[in-house]
């Protein structure tokens, strides 16, 4: 059984939070690139694989 714990909650909002920011960065500047035609996206490991890669 699965049981969540009210006192870790407030960390996992933050974690949770802080993936979902670097998601967003890393789509907004894919589609502004990808607008501008620039094909050096492919090659930016932080924009292929934002939660894997320290930036």
């Amino acid at each position: 059984m699965i049981a969540a714990s009210s006192a870790h909650l407030g960390s996992l909002a933050a974690r949770l939070s802080a993936r979902a920011e670097r998601l967003a960065r890393a789509h907004a500047e894919m589609r502004l690139r990808r607008r501008k035609g620039d094909p050096s996206r492919w090659r930016k490991p932080g924009l292929l694989w934002p939660l894997f890669t320290k930036d």
